[in-house]
C-alpha cells in the first residue's frame, strides 16, 4: 500500500526534529533516559540526571538509544522510531482490516488511523504511547488469525508491550482477546502451544529483571517499578473517568462523529453477533476499563483504541455504501467547523501575524473540507487526504508562529552550568539544547539550588509568585537572558485586554534565565 505508506508518512515525518514544534510534556525525561543510557553504554539499568530511573521498562530508551548511535543524540534520532511504528500501525490496521472486512477496508481503516489528531500528536512524540499501540493491533491480528505462528506472535507482541508499559501494556491485549474470546469466536489451539506462548511471554518479561537482580538491583527495581510506579497509582486522589473518554474523542478527530455513527450502526445492527465486528469493540472495553482503574486517567492512554475505532467504522462501511449515521457524522463535523466561525473573525486581532491566520484558517477549511466530502457519497479516502495535507501544513507552520523561539545564545549562556526550570515545562529547553533539564515547582527547591548558582529558566508569573513568598529577591538576581512567550494560564481579563487593544501582548509574558549575582566580598565592601 504505497499511498497509505506516503500518507502516514508525510504526517508523521514532516518537520519531526524542529524542538519548537508539538511535543509533549514527558518526552524530554524519556529522551534524557535514552541519551544518558547510549552516554554510559550501560543498557540495562536506565538513569536520569545520574539517579537510576525505573518509573518504565527500558525497551523505549533501547528504541532511542539504538537510532541515537547511528544518528547521534538528537531529537530527531529519539522521535525518529516512534514515528515509524507509526507508520506501520497506520499499515497493520490496513491489513488486519482487509483480512476482517475485505479489500475495500483496508485503505479506509489506514487512512483514519494516520489521519487522526491523536496519531498527529503522539507518532511525533518520543513516547511509548504508539508502539504500545501497534503492540496491541499485532496481537489481536495473531489471536485473530487462530494459527500457532499467529498464537505465539500475539505472545512476543504482548510481551513488547509489558517491556513498553509495563503490567498494563500486557493486560490490554490479553484482556480485549480474552473478552473476544468469551463473547465472540472461540478459537481452539493445542494446549502445548498455549503453555509455550505463555513461556515465551514470560521469558521475554524476565530477562530485565533476572538482568537487574544479577546487579544487585532487584528490590530497588521491585519498589520503585512495582510499588511505586503501578500500584503507587491506584493511591493517589482519582480523576474523573469520563474525563479521559472526553480527551479520547478530541483524540480521534476529525473522525469522531463517523466513529459514533459506526457504533451506533453496530449496536443497533446487533453487531455483537458478528465476531469479526466484536473484536475491536472488545478490545476498546479493555482499554478503557484497565485505565479508569488507576487515580490518574490520561486520554492518551485510550491511543491504542484508535485503530480499533477505525477498524469499526470500516466494518460499518465494508460494503461501499454510507449509511445514514455515516452522513449524519458528516453533517456533525459541518457543524462543528461551523462553530468556530466566531474564533475566526476574532483571530485577526488575537494573532495579527499573518502566519497565524494562515494556519487557523487551514486547520478549519480542513475540517470543512473533511465533513463535505463525507457527506456526499461518504468520500472518505478524500476527507483523509485533506486533514492530511492540513496536519503537514500544521508541522511547518506551528514552529514559524509560536512564541516560544528560544534564542540560540541560551545554548551560549548556559554551556557547561547546571539549568533549571522553576513553574515553566522543561521540555522546549530539554529537546532545545540536548541536555537534561530538571523542574522546581516549590519555592524552597527554587530558593536553594539559586542561592548555590544553578541557572533558572523563569517566567514573570512565577517571578512574581517568589517575590511574593519572600523566595527570592530581585537584588541578587542577574538576568542572562529573555524572550517572550505565551502565558502558561490565560485568563478572561488578559483576552479582554487583548481584544481591547487589538494585540495580543497580554497574552504573552517574559521568560529569563536567572543567575545569582556575584557579590562583592567583606573586604571589598570596606
Amino acid at each position: 500500500m504505497p499511498g497509505l505508506v506516503v500518507l502516514a508518512g508525510a504526517v508523521a515525518l514532516a518537520n519531526l526534529a524542529n524542538p519548537l514544534g508539538l511535543h509533549q510534556n514527558d518526552e524530554d525525561f524519556y529522551v534524557g533516559v535514552a541519551r544518558e543510557m547510549l552516554a554510559r553504554g550501560d543498557w540495562i539499568v536506565p538513569v536520569y540526571m545520574g539517579e537510576p530511573s525505573f518509573h518504565k521498562p527500558p525497551l523505549l530508551y533501547w528504541l532511542m538509544a539504538g537510532f541515537m548511535g547511528v544518528l547521534g543524540p538528537s531529537l530527531l534520532a529519539a522521535r525518529l522510531p516512534i514515528a515509524l511504528m507509526g507508520v506501520a500501525l497506520a499499515l497493520v490496521t490496513a491489513r488486519l482490516g482487509k483480512r476482517l472486512y475485505g479489500e475495500k477496508s483496508a485503505w479506509t481503516a489506514g487512512a483514519m488511523v494516520a489521519t487522526t489528531v491523536g496519531y498527529f500528536q503522539y507518532a511525533r512524540a518520543a513516547m511509548m504511547d504508539v508502539p504500545l499501540a501497534l503492540c496491541v493491533v499485532l496481537a489481536a491480528w495473531g489471536a485473530r488469525s487462530g494459527t500457532v505462528p499467529g498464537l505465539y506472535g500475539a505472545a512476543v507482541a504482548t510481551a513488547a508491550g509489558c517491556m513498553l508499559k509495563g503490567p498494563v501494556g500486557a493486560a490490554l491485549p490479553i484482556l480485549g482477546v480474552l473478552l473476544w474470546w468469551i463473547f465472540g469466536e472461540r478459537v481452539r489451539w493445542p494446549l502445548k502451544h498455549l503453555f509455550g506462548a505463555a513461556a515465551t511471554f514470560v521469558a521475554l518479561c524476565g530477562i530485565w529483571p533476572a538482568l537487574l537482580a544479577g546487579r544487585g538491583l532487584f528490590s530497588q527495581w521491585y519498589t520503585a517499578f512495582i510499588i511505586g510506579e503501578n500500584l503507587g497509582k491506584f493511591q493517589a486522589e482519582r480523576d474523573w473517568a469520563l474525563q479521559m473518554l472526553w480527551g479520547f474523542l478530541v483524540l480521534l478527530m476529525p473522525w469522531t462523529p463517523l466513529v459514533l455513527g459506526a457504533l451506533w450502526i453496530w449496536a443497533r445492527g446487533r453487531g455483537w453477533r458478528d465476531s469479526d465486528a466484536l473484536l475491536p469493540v472488545c478490545i476498546f472495553a479493555a482499554n478503557f476499563l484497565l485505565f479508569s482503574l488507576p487515580a490518574i486517567k490520561w486520554p492518551q492512554y485510550l491511543l491504542p483504541s484508535i485503530p480499533m475505532a477505525a477498524l469499526l467504522v470500516a466494518w460499518a462501511l465494508r460494503d461501499g455504501d454510507a449509511p445514514r449515521p455515516v452522513r449524519v457524522g458528516g453533517w456533525v463535523s459541518a457543524l462543528l467547523v461551523l462553530a468556530t466561525v466566531p474564533a475566526l473573525l476574532v483571530a485577526p486581532r488575537l494573532f495579527p501575524n499573518g502566519t497565524e491566520r494562515v494556519l487557523f484558517l487551514m486547520i478549519a477549511s480542513a475540517m470543512m473540507v473533511c465533513a463535505m466530502l463525507l457527506v456526499w457519497r461518504a468520500q472518505l479516502a478524500g476527507a483523509a487526504l485533506a486533514f492530511a495535507i492540513a496536519l503537514v501544513g500544521v508541522s511547518l507552520l506551528a514552529p514559524m508562529v509560536t512564541l516560544q523561539r528560544i534564542p540560540e545564545e541560551l545554548k551560549t549562556v548556559t554551556q557547561d552550568r547546571e539549568l533549571m526550570t522553576f513553574g515553566v515545562p522543561p521540555y522546549p529547553y530539554a529537546n532545545f539544547l540536548q541536555r537534561s533539564v530538571r523542574s522546581h515547582h516549590l519555592p524552597e527547591d527554587f530558593k536553594q539550588d539559586f542561592e548555590r548558582g544553578a541557572l533558572i529558566i523563569v517566567g514573570d508569573t512565577e517571578v512574581a509568585a517568589l517575590m511574593r513568598g519572600g523566595a527570592f529577591n530581585p537584588d541578587q538576581a542577574e538576568m542572562l537572558l529573555c524572550w517572550r512567550k505565551w502565558r502558561r494560564n490565560i485568563a478572561w481579563p488578559h483576552v479582554q485586554r487583548a481584544l481591547r487593544e487589538g494585540r495580543s501582548d497580554a497574552l504573552q509574558e517574559n521568560v529569563c534565565v536567572l543567575a545569582r549575582r556575584s557579590l562583592p566580598d567583606r573586604g571589598e565592601q570596606r
